[in-house]
């Protein structure tokens, strides 16, 4: 909070401070679901050389998947990014 109260006394605007954090929340996002996504294909392929009668990894799931976490990624960022973003820079500076 401090940090944001000095960006918020030094001039930066409330869409930018939010701007700031949803895009730190969604670079994470984005890095754990290509991570994410690239385990499953690899786990895919090993049950299927243990398993040759297994289904392959349906698209389906694996496309929801890569939509739905980046998507509640992005919810989840929005909420603490709002409430930073209307923080009182004189009383966040003057609590520490």
């Amino acid at each position: 909070m401090r940090e944001i109260g000095v960006r918020l006394a030094l001039g930066a605007d409330a869409g930018r401070v939010m701007s700031l954090l949803l895009g730190e929340g969604l670079r994470l996002a984005a890095l754990g679901t290509v991570i994410g996504l690239g385990a499953s294909f690899a786990i895919a392929r090993l049950v299927i050389g243990v398993l040759p009668d297994a289904p392959a990894w349906d698209a389906r799931v694996v496309g929801g998947a890569g939509i739905i976490m980046p998507a509640m990624a992005a919810a989840a960022a929005f909420v603490p990014a709002r409430r930073a973003s209307r923080v009182d820079p004189v009383v966040v500076l003057r609590s520490q």
